[in-house]
């Protein structure tokens, strides 16, 4: 990845090189579909491509520049200073860019704090989502069945093989509510042993166990259990988030 001056918008890009050469025919065709989906979102929570070059060996993929690191970094750095307001901004910027891309048929299917970046290096920075190399465009009654995505983010109907649909984002956005609050995972073992961590997440409901949950509001608690609900045609649809009370607790939601 490097920097340069886009001469026509006249700001500061990105430029992501990809040898083509280098990829396997399954690594180009996530390629290829991550650089349609991203040219087809247009939205101030996502991050912008502004076009995409190619020769005979490299993809140059051009794209808006953000300068603040991914959210997991920002949460470590900041962990003492993090307010659940400041979460609620945050989690509200995401909420919009999911539901966006859920309007289009696009499920992302690895949403995780690393692929959360801000804008710029700063506490109050605005955040926007990325890397839509797992997405997938399916038709509202369509669902998907390829093993996708990072295992602490993983939902169990995905870890169960069975058929899942747009409510793997939420999952995947509940155990990123769940970080930000506490600044640790609902579901993790002890000695990285991924057969552990599996069954955790199947069985184990998420516990708010740690003593930095006791200034968290019930509101909050709340939500992260419902976004984190087992059963997929039990969680929370996106729709009555933008509802729930503890988003409904900030009456400005913008950054």
């Amino acid at each position: 990845m490097r920097k340069a001056i886009h001469k026509s918008f006249r700001t500061e890009v990105a430029i992501k090189f990809i040898m083509k050469t280098k990829l396997t025919e399954k690594e180009f065709e996530f390629t290829r579909n991550e650089i349609s989906i991203m040219s087809v979102c247009q939205n101030e929570n996502i991050v912008q491509v502004f076009e995409v070059l190619e020769n005979e060996e490299f993809l140059y993929i051009i794209m808006e520049r953000l300068n603040g690191g991914d959210l997991y970094e920002y949460l470590k750095k900041n962990k003492n200073v993090i307010t659940e307001e400041r979460v609620r901004i945050i989690f509200y910027s995401v909420l919009l860019a999911i539901n966006y891309i859920h309007s289009f048929g696009i499920v992302h299917r690895d949403i995780k704090l690393n692929n959360i970046l801000l804008v710029e290096d700063s506490l109050h920075s605005k955040v926007k989502l990325i890397d839509f190399g797992f997405a997938k465009i399916i038709t509202p009654n369509e669902v998907c069945n390829e093993p996708i995505g990072t295992l602490l983010y993983a939902s169990p109907e995905l870890l169960l093989k069975q058929n899942y649909g747009f409510s793997v984002d939420i999952w995947n956005l509940g155990i990123c509510l769940f970080f930000m609050l506490s600044g640790d995972f609902p579901f993790k073992s002890n000695k990285n042993n991924d057969s552990e961590l599996i069954e955790l997440i199947k069985n184990k409901p998420p516990e708010f166990i740690d003593n930095h949950w006791e200034k968290i509001s019930s509101e909050a608690k709340d939500l992260v259990l419902k976004m984190l609900e087992k059963d997929p045609l039990k969680r929370i649809p996106i729709k009555e988030i933008f509802t729930h009370k503890w988003l409904l607790l900030d009456t400005n939601k913008k950054i």
